[in-house]
């Protein structure tokens, strides 16, 4: 947790010191170890069929074999659920975001979500947010042309 903390702060602020070199070092360990446990995890069915869908789109949208899932992002700030490159070059981190993300009752990112995605952006990932209930809901022939909206979405207002 304090290296999140820490890499929180540090994103843009100018914290450096603020932790000793052995300290960071201790806290970025121990983070990248609790990050690779999970990187062995099976992902959920839903992020499953989103990984699929995101291999058929078109090649203008989403460079073909730059497609990667659970991944660590440089310098271990988090894990990814699904990350490619754009057709013109932009990297795209897409979370598959289930209940566990939201507040309960207001349905508001967690804070551990807004790390999360904080800490994409200032990687310079676009970062796209696939909701699992409305991924689920979502007509199996619909889903494509969803995600595809997603995409454009988060590409324009970034």
């Amino acid at each position: 947790l304090l290296h999140q903390v820490h890499v929180w702060l540090g994103d843009g602020q100018g914290l450096a010191g603020s932790l000793g070199p052995q300290q960071l070092q201790q806290c970025q360990d121990c983070y990248r170890q609790f990050l690779e446990k999970r990187q062995g995890l099976q992902p959920s069915t839903s992020q499953r069929l989103v990984a699929e869908a995101v291999r058929r789109l078109p090649a203008d949208l989403v460079r073909a074999g730059s497609i990667d899932e659970e991944a660590l992002v440089r310098d271990a700030a988090c894990l990814t659920d699904i990350t490619c490159t754009t057709g013109s070059g932009r990297h795209l981190a897409i979370e598959v975001d289930g209940p566990q993300h939201f507040r309960h009752p207001d349905q508001q990112p967690t804070g551990s979500t807004l790390y999360r995605n904080r800490a994409l952006a200032a990687r310079e990932y676009t970062v796209v947010i696939v909701n699992s209930s409305e991924w689920r809901s979502c007509e199996q022939e619909d889903r494509l042309a969803m995600l595809e909206g997603l995409i454009k979405e988060a590409l324009a207002s970034s």
